[in-house]
Formats: structure tokens, C-alpha cells, sequence
């Protein structure tokens, strides 16, 4: 089984990024007493991230099996991650997928992730778990993604970065840092601007980032401070005979009503970390943000859209290893509380210019979690792990646009969570392990709308997902890997459409029954002392299976939007300050279309990347250069689920490089 699987990913060519190797599992954490931790196959840990030569989040991800994106061109739509399938069917920005930066939930109550605020040159680690998390996370947690930031060095440092690169590119960045009256204090400025790869695609963000922390006689307090301002054009998607004709136009409706976002957004985060005798791990953490965002759609009714947002929340939660009933035990308890406030506006879109207003609401998300999670040590080869949670979520809209009727209402997606695990340790560097989960997704207010007039969807409900998996990991010498199989059944899978009076906007509709089953592996092992070669494969059937609409039976048909096989093949080098990568990005085929007439086909990509560093007196200095999709071939960097008209794709750019200089004293 192992070496049938592990001779399946190479045949597959598929591989990892040059600047994030991969960490697989370990399991003994405590040689002396023989108590080891389970550590799920199915949770990969990406260590000392890069972003020479880097712009979306998807360059770190590609390492993990199970993690597909698509849209990294487009700032206007943002990146749409997608684990296991659950975030595929996002329109914009990231869906079913719970994101969190240094323990602070960039997810919305509702569902709704954004990751704008992320700096990548500030990234640490990242650590990606695959699969029903709602035990631990609540809502929408198909999948988690847990990125950890840098703290300030203890010496003063001062460092820069300047990239440039095709269409346009230019990206500066200053960051400093410093110990002052025993505060460790961070800050970072970064500006990044494209004119794209396509007409009306260009983009130009600020972000400021700040940070701090204290040790105290009672723990550690931290503050963390974000502030993000984009101007984005969206060039919308094409059909096909248009992206024959040229792929780099816009689509005509984007140009005429001249289609794109404006944001403003801050964040602040306090965070309190105890130094307890009594708990392994005693936290909590408050945050506050406000988000004014401006978008304009390819249609004049409602075309414009409007909104001031207000969130925040706590998370508090404490871990224990107390002994009983003659095993060890680490129990972890925790409570989430999140609110959200928008005050969203609809107007017409005359051509560019906002015209008579349309709709006017408030919009309220109200979610409280609990959980608790015991994983208990049966033996010293055996343990097994059980965790529950109940979220109270609520969803209320004020409607105060009343010339048409008031369409005022509220929604309800209380609902448990549950997981059970069994882990067993075979030697000292191996480990197999079970794992059963449950977890739900609301829709977000966005997809609730009534495609039918005002107010919410009555007939969208949502999504329940049960997911079985087994799974293997370890290392042979310095030979890691890893292997899961999987199966989600899932009830009301929540699918996008459009209507024919507003293309690029997009409703949702529930999807009975489907299942998915797939296959994961990664290995990594290195080649003498200067080489590593790694290796991840992702295999998906992902089906209907009771699932009718119109009158036609859409059961037995691959769900739309993720590719049936995808992964990727590295080759890294690393010698005398001397770095080198070769990536191969494959990508299977993958249908736009519920009822599967719409196929797209797979693709492959080669990747290289090198960088130099040299450390002259207090300067460390690094230029580097990059080259994406060597071999100029022609791709999509988007494909539109079940859009109306056949506005299928959005062609990504062919062969681009990128080049820059960082430089640091220290």
C-alpha cells in the first residue's frame, strides 16, 4: 500500500514551493518516559516561510497535498484557497476554510475570509490541517489554515526590500524592529502595485503592520496593529471565444460599468499569554477591526454595493495534562465569542457612476463556540483523542430600504461539531492513525441573498458534512512522508450560480447529497548534502449523489470547480549562501458546470527560482530572481462556476519573472 502510493505521486509529477520545505508530523515528543503526542497525518507545518519572489499565500501552499487555488492575478476577487473542495465554490476571497494569524480569526462568524491584512515577509509558520474542523473551530471549518507572524528580534534591525517584475510590478517594503523599555516592537510598511497581466487588472495596496510584546511577572501581552488600503480593477472572465480571440482583454460589461473594489480596513489584536505552573497553555485574545469596502459590478441594477463593517471577538481557552484513571491526559477547553456589524448599501451602476439607491441594511452575525477536547493516553503506543463543540450562530438583517417592501429577517445555524481519533505508534518514527469529524457551513450574508428579490434565501440551509479518514506518516531516516485516504459525505452542499440580469454576481442553491473521496500523499528526502526532493499528490473523485434541479438528475456528476488530481514535483539546492529551486505544478482536469458540459482541461507548469545571500560587516544582502510558467503555456488563473453565458475563464498570465533585492543591518 506505502509503496504503491508513494510510486503513484512520483509517476504523478507533483511537487513542493522552493522556499517552504515541507515538515512532516513528528511524534515522539518525550523520549525519557515514553508518552508521545498523536499528531494527525493530515496537518502539515510549513517552517521559515519566504516571500522573495512570492505575492499570493498559494506560493507557500503548494507543498500541501489536499490545498488547490486558483485566482492569485486577480486582487479584486483575492485568492480562493480550496482543502479537500471545501472553499471551491467561493466567488471571492476564501469560504469554508477557517484562517487565523497568531490565534486571531480572519474569519467572519458568517463565514467570510479576506486575506488582505496578511504580510507575507512577516510569516513564520504555517501550519495547514485538512478536513471537518468544526469540533475545534465551529463554522466553516472544512479546513484551517493557522499562520504564525515573526516577533522583533532582541537586537536592533533595520530592512528593505524592492521587487520588480512583469506587467508592471513593483513592490516596496521597510520593516524595523527594536527592544525599547523591554518592549520587543515591530513594524512594517509594504506597497504593491501591478498594472496586470490583462486590461483592467491593475492594483495598488498599502499595508502597515505593527507589532509588540511585553513579559511581565504575570505572563506575556502582546498588541498587534493592521491597516490596509487597495484600489483593484477586475477584468472579469471571458467566454471562450473571447479568451481565443484575446486572452488578455477584459470582458466588455467590466470595462463599460468599469469593475473593481476600494477598501479601507484597520485591525487591532491584544493578546495575553500566562505563565501558569498549573496549565501547559493559559490565553486570551480580543480583537476589534473596521472594513469600508466599495465594489462596482458588471450590471446597472444594484450593480454598485457598499458597506461598513464593524467586527470583533474573544478567544480564551487554557490546556492541562492532569493523570487519571491511571493515564495521562491533555484536555484543552476553550470559548470563541464574534460579532458583526455591516451597514451595506445597494445603487445602481450607471456605467461607473453610482446612481439611485436600491437597498439599505443592517446586517448582524452573532456567534458564540464552546469546545473541549481530551486526548487521552491509553498506552504508550495508543491514543485517543475525542473533542465536541456547540456554536449558537445567528444572522439578522434590518432592512431599511422600504420602498420595496420590508425584507427584514433572521436565520438561525446553531449546530455541534464533533471528531474522535485513534492513533497508533508503530516504532519510534512512524505512526497510523483513524479519525471520524463532523462540522457545518453556514452561508455567509453574501451568498444568502434571494436570488428571487429583498431579504434572505428561504430556501438555502446550511451545509453538514461528516468525514472519515485513515492516514499513515513518519520517517525513514531523513526520508519523510505521508499518506491519507478520505471520504466526506456532505448534505445541502451549497453550490454558485447567476442570473442573466446580473452576470459576475453570484447566488447559491443547495445540493442534496455528495460525496468526496480522495487520496493524499508528500514525502521529502534529501540528495546528498545540497539537494532535497519532494514530492505531494492529491487524487479526488468528488460526486453529486442525490442532487435534482429543474428536472434534470445531476446525481453521479463530478462537483464543479476542483480538479480531479493535482500536486507537484520540487528539486531545492542550498550551499554557500547559494539557493535554487524547480518547481513542477500539475493540475488535472475540472468541470465549470454542474451538469458537466463544461470541461476544462489540466495543465502543467515549471516554476525556478534562485537567490544569493552574503553577509557584509552588519549588512545581510540577498538579491534574487524568479521565473513563473517557464514554458509559457497558455492556463486559467480562475474558472467561474456555473456562470451565466458561458463567462467561464480568466486567463492567466504566461511566462513572468520577478527580481529584487532584500537587504537588512542588523
Amino acid at each position: 500500500m506505502v509503496g504503491a502510493c508513494l510510486l503513484l505521486v512520483c509517476s504523478a509529477a507533483l511537487a513542493a514551493d522552493p522556499d517552504t520545505p515541507l515538515r512532516l508530523p513528528e511524534t515522539v515528543i518525550d523520549a525519557g518516559d515514553g508518552q508521545w503526542r498523536a499528531t494527525t497525518p493530515s496537518v502539515t507545518h510549513i517552517d521559515d516561510v519566504e516571500a522573495d519572489a512570492a505575492i499570493t499565500l498559494d506560493d507557500s501552499l503548494t507543498i500541501v497535498p489536499g490545498v488547490y487555488a486558483q485566482n492569485r492575478d486577480n486582487l479584486a476577487q483575492g485568492l480562493r484557497i480550496s482543502i479537500r473542495g471545501f472553499g471551491s465554490r467561493a466567488s471571492f476571497g476564501v469560504r469554508g476554510i477557517r484562517v487565523l494569524v497568531d490565534d486571531v480569526p480572519l474569519t467572519l462568524p458568517d463565514g467570510q475570509t479576506e486575506l488582505d491584512l496578511l504580510d507575507l515577509d512577516l510569516v513564520d509558520r504555517i501550519s495547514v490541517s485538512r478536513g471537518a474542523a468544526g469540533a475545534l473551530y465551529g463554522n466553516a471549518a472544512g479546513g484551517v489554515i493557522a499562520v504564525q507572524n515573526r516577533i522583533a528580534m532582541p537586537e536592533p534591525y533595520l530592512g528593505g526590500k524592492f521587487e520588480t517584475g512583469s506587467h508592471g510590478l513593483q513592490q516596496l517594503r521597510v520593516e524595523g524592529g527594536r527592544n525599547l523599555f523591554d518592549v520587543d516592537t515591530l513594524g512594517a510598511f509594504r506597497q504593491l502595485r501591478q498594472d496586470g497581466y490583462r486590461d483592467h487588472a491593475g492594483f495598488d495596496s498599502h499595508l502597515l503592520n505593527l507589532r509588540s510584546s511585553l513579559a511581565t511577572g504575570f505572563g506575556t501581552l502582546g498588541v498587534d496593529f493592521s491597516a490596509l488600503e487597495i484600489e483593484a480593477d477586475d477584468p472579469g472572465a471571458l467566454t471562450d471565444l473571447q479568451r481565443r480571440e484575446d486572452r488578455r482583454q477584459a470582458a466588455p460589461g467590466n470595462l463599460a460599468f468599469d469593475a473593481g473594489e476600494e477598501i479601507e480596513q484597520q485591525r487591532v489584536a491584544l493578546r495575553w499569554e500566562a505563565d501558569s505552573a498549573r496549565f501547559s497553555r493559559l490565553y486570551a485574545v480580543l480583537f476589534a477591526g473596521q472594513r469600508e469596502f466599495d465594489n462596482r459590478l458588471p450590471f446597472t441594477g444594484g450593480g454598485q454595493v457598499s458597506f461598513e463593517r464593524d467586527a470583533g471577538g474573544l478567544s480564551t481557552g487554557l490546556r492541562w495534562n492532569p493523570a487519571f484513571m491511571q493515564h495521562a491526559h491533555e484536555i484543552d477547553i476553550g470559548l470563541d465569542v464574534q460579532l458583526q456589524r455591516d451597514d451595506r448599501s445597494r445603487y445602481n451602476n450607471l456605467n461607473g457612476v453610482r446612481g439611485a439607491l436600491t437597498l439599505r441594511q443592517d446586517e448582524d452575525a452573532d456567534n458564540t463556540g464552546l469546545f473541549v477536547q481530551d486526548s487521552w493516553t491509553l498506552n504508550p503506543n495508543w491514543v485517543l483523542t475525542a473533542a465536541a463543540r456547540y456554536d449558537d450562530l445567528r444572522l439578522e438583517v434590518n432592512d431599511r430600504f422600504l420602498a420595496d417592501g420590508d425584507d427584514s429577517g433572521e436565520r438561525d445555524f446553531g449546530d455541534w461539531s464533533y471528531s474522535g481519533s485513534l492513533a497508533r505508534r508503530l516504532g519510534q518514527s512512524h505512526q497510523l492513525q483513524a479519525r471520524v469529524a463532523t462540522s457545518f457551513e453556514s452561508p455567509t450574508f453574501t451568498e444568502l441573498a434571494n436570488p428571487a428579490g429583498g431579504g434572505f434565501n428561504p430556501d438555502l440551509e446550511a451545509a453538514d458534512t461528516l468525514s472519515y479518514e485513515v492516514g499513515i506518516s513518519g520517517d525513514f531516516d531523513n526520508f519523510g512522508y505521508e499518506i491519507v485516504a478520505y471520504r466526506i459525505e456532505i448534505d445541502d452542499e451549497l453550490i454558485p450560480f447567476e442570473l442573466a440580469a446580473q452576470p459576475g454576481r453570484s447566488f447559491y442553491r443547495n445540493a442534496g447529497e455528495s460525496r468526496r473521496d480522495g487520496l493524499e500523499a508528500a514525502l521529502s528526502a534529501p540528495i546528498g548534502d545540497r539537494f532535497t526532493i519532494g514530492a505531494v499528490a492529491t487524487l479526488s473523485d468528488y460526486r453529486f449523489r442525490d442532487y435534482q434541479r429543474g428536472g434534470t438528475d445531476f446525481s453521479g456528476k463530478r462537483i464543479p470547480g476542483v480538479p480531479d488530481r493535482h500536486g507537484a514535483l520540487t528539486l531545492d539546492y542550498a550551499a554557500n549562501g547559494l539557493t535554487a529551486n524547480a518547481t513542477l505544478d500539475v493540475t488535472g482536469k475540472l468541470f465549470a458546470d454542474d451538469a458537466n458540459t463544461q470541461r476544462i482541461s489540466g495543465y502543467g507548469l515549471l516554476h525556478l527560482k534562485a537567490g544569493y545571500e552574503w553577509q557584509l560587516g552588519r549588512w545581510r544582502l540577498m538579491p534574487y530572481a524568479g521565473v513563473r510558467n517557464l514554458l509559457d503555456k497558455e492556463y486559467n488563473d480562475n474558472v467561474r462556476i456555473n456562470a451565466f453565458g458561458g463567462r467561464l475563464f480568466e486567463p492567466a498570465a504566461e511566462r513572468t519573472w520577478i527580481a529584487g533585492l532584500h537587504a537588512a543591518i542588523f
